[in-house]
C-alpha cells in the first residue's frame, strides 16, 4: 500500500515519461505495433538490439486493448512494479527466513527508496523502466532455483532452463547472474557429478534455445561484434569519482553482514555467494578498467556497469535483514515492534521527502513538451508511415536524448542518426551522423540524398525546433516547439550522389 501511494503521488499529473529510457522503450513497442517485431525501428534493416520480452508483451496488450500507449505506459509502472517488493520478499523468505525477509523488504523499499534512485538499486519505482519490470522475474527465478536445483530432478532442469531463457529475453544482466546462481547451486549440491553436468546441460540448452529468438539474428548478422561501444560504456554518476564515498556507504551495511553467509543453508549460501561475487566482480572490473585503460577483458560483455550495482543491493539487503533480525531478537518484543513501526513511518516519510528521482519527475511535470513534444508526437503517428525517415538536431550533451530526438524516437520512426549513446551498438555511428550533418545543410543535392536514403515508398522529414535554421521547404506541421518539413522527392533523381 505504501508503494502504491508513493507511485500515485509520483505520477500525478505526468503526461510524458520522466526517463529517456522509457522513451526508447516506447519506440520499440510502437515498432512492434507497426509490424516490425524483430527489427530495430530506428535503423532500417537492422536487427533489434534490446531484449524484446516486455516490448512484445506491451505491444500485444496495446493491440488488444487499443489504448493510448504514451498515456498508459507513463503510469503503468505504478502498478506493475508493485510486484518488485512482493517477489523480493518471496525470494528472501526462502533465502534467509520469514522475519529477516520482512526486514529486508522494508529496508530495501523504504530506506533504499529514500537513498537510492531507480537506476541504483532493484527496488520499487513508479517509473515503467524495462529493467525494473524484469526484477520480479529474477527474484522468482532465484526462489525457484534455490528450492529446486539441489534436487537435480529433470523437471527442475527443464523449468529452470525455461525460466533462464525468459529472463534472458527480459534483460541480459539478470540472465547472467541467474545462470551463475543456478550453476553454483547445482555444483555445490553434492550430487553425482555426471547428473549435475547433465542437469546443467539441459537447463543451459533450453536457455539458449529460448534466447536464440533474440540472440541468433545478432550473432548471424553482426557476429555480436560491437561497432558502437558508447551505449555500453555509459557510466552512471554513482560509479564516477565524485560519488566514490556515497557508493561505499550504500554498500557498507551489506558488506559488514557478509559473514552471515556462513550461517545459511547450503543452497541459499551458494546462491547469495555467487550473486554477490559476480556482481562485485563486474563492478571491480569497471574500476580496474577505468585505471588501467581499455583492454580485452574490458571489452567482454560491454554492459553499463551500474546494472550490477542495481542487482547487488537486493542480495546485500537479504543479509542486512538477517542481521537486523538477529539484533531484534535480543530486544523485548514491545520494544522491537515499536522500533519497527517508527522505522517504517520514518522510512516512508523519507521516501516522499527525499525522492531520489524527484528531479526527473519535476522536469517532466514542469516542462513536458521539452521532454517530448506531444503535439508533434501525435501528428507524426497519425500523418507519417513507419518507414519514413527523420533528421533532427542532436542535443549538446552527449549522454542525453533531448526533446526533439525523443519526439521521433517514441513514434518508432526511423532516424538517420540518433544520439550515439542511444544508437544501435552493432552499427557504426559516425557514418550515420555524417549523413545527418550533410542533410542539415539544406542544399538541393543534400535534400535529394536525404530523400534517396528514405527509399521508395517512404518520405524524408526534418523535425526542427522553431528557433533552429529552417530548410527551403514549406512547413507541414508546426507545434509551439517544433516544425516538421517534408522533403519533396519528386524533384530528385535517384542517381543523386
Amino acid at each position: 500500500m505504501l508503494c502504491a501511494l508513493r507511485g500515485l503521488w509520483f505520477t500525478a499529473g505526468l503526461a510524458v515519461p520522466p526517463d529517456e529510457d522509457i522513451i526508447r522503450d516506447l519506440g520499440f513497442i510502437q515498432g512492434m505495433l507497426d509490424g516490425n517485431w524483430l527489427g530495430d525501428p530506428i535503423h532500417a534493416g537492422a536487427w533489434r538490439w534490446y531484449p524484446p520480452l516486455f516490448h512484445a508483451l506491451a505491444a500485444g496488450a496495446a493491440a488488444l486493448g487499443r489504448f493510448d500507449l504514451l498515456a498508459v505506459w507513463v503510469h503503468a509502472g505504478v502498478w506493475l512494479n508493485l510486484a518488485v517488493p512482493l517477489c523480493f520478499y518471496v525470494m528472501a523468505q526462502r533465502l534467509v527466513g520469514r522475519w529477516p525477509a520482512v526486514l529486508a523488504a522494508y529496508g530495501l523499499t523504504l530506506a533504499g527508496g529514500a537513498l537510492m534512485s531507480a537506476d541504483e538499486a532493484a527496488l520499487y519505482t513508479p517509473m515503467t523502466l524495462t529493467p525494473a519490470l524484469g526484477w520480479p522475474l529474477f527474484f522468482l527465478g532465484v526462489w525457484f532455483i534455490v528450492g529446486e536445483a539441489p534436487k537435480l530432478r529433470w523437471r527442475g532442469a527443464v523449468l529452470s532452463g525455461v525460466i533462464l531463457g525468459i529472463v534472458f529475453l527480459a534483460h541480459t544482466v539478470p540472465a547472467v547472474l541467474l545462470s551463475a546462481i543456478a550453476a553454483t547451486v547445482v555444483v555445490t549440491s553434492g550430487g553425482p557429478p555426471l547428473r549435475m553436468l547433465a542437469w546443467l546441460a539441459v537447463a543451459a540448452g533450453l536457455e539458449l534455445a529460448l534466447g536464440a529468438v533474440f540472440l541468433l539474428p545478432l550473432l548471424l548478422e553482426y557476429g555480436l561484434r560491437i561497432a558502437n561501444p558508447v551505449p555500453g560504456a555509459w557510466v552512471h554518476y554513482l560509479l564516477q569519482p565524485p560519488s566514490e564515498w556515497r557508493l561505499l556507504l550504500l554498500n557498507l551495511p551489506g558488506v559488514l553482514a557478509l559473514p552471515l553467509l556462513a550461517t545459511l543453508a547450503r543452497p541459499a549460501a551458494a546462491a547469495l555467494g555467487a550473486w554477490i561475487a559476480l556482481a562485485s566482480a563486474f563492478l571491480l572490473r569497471h574500476f580496474a578498467c577505468a585505471i588501467a585503460g581499455p583492454g580485452s577483458a574490458c571489452s567482454l560483455l560491454p554492459i553499463a556497469p551500474h546494472h550490477f550495482q542495481v542487482y547487488l543491493q537486493p542480495a546485500l539487503a537479504c543479509l542486512v535483514g538477517l542481521a537486523l533480525w538477529r539484533i531484534a531478537r535480543w530486544l523485548p518484543v514491545p520494544a522491537a515492534a515499536a522500533l519497527g513501526v517508527v522505522a517504517a513511518v520514518a522510512g516512508f516519510a523519507a521516501v516522499l521527502a527525499l525522492e531520489p528521482d524527484g528531479a526527473r519527475r519535476d522536469m517532466a511535470l514542469d516542462r513536458p513538451d521539452l521532454v517530448l513534444d506531444r503535439a508533434a508526437y501525435r501528428w507524426i503517428l497519425e500523418s507519417t508511415g513507419p518507414r519514413d525517415l527523420f533528421v533532427t538536431p542532436l542535443p549538446a550533451e552527449w549522454d542525453r536524448m533531448g526533446g526533439t530526438v525523443a519526439t521521433v524516437f517514441a513514434t518508432g520512426r526511423r532516424l538517420v542518426a540518433p544520439p550515439e549513446v542511444h544508437s544501435n551498438p552493432y552499427l557504426a555511428w559516425a557514418p550515420m551522423n555524417a549523413s545527418r550533418l550533410d542533410y542539415l545543410r539544406f542544399d538541393p543535392a543534400s535534400l535529394c540524398r536525404f530523400a534517396n536514403e528514405a527509399g521508395s515508398g517512404a518520405t524524408a522529414w526534418f523535425l526542427l525546433p522553431n528557433d533552429a535554421p529552417a530548410p527551403p521547404l514549406p512547413p507541414a506541421f508546426r507545434s509551439p516547439h517544433h516544425t516538421l518539413y517534408r522533403v519533396d522527392a519528386t524533384q530528385c533523381d535517384s542517381r543523386t550522389p
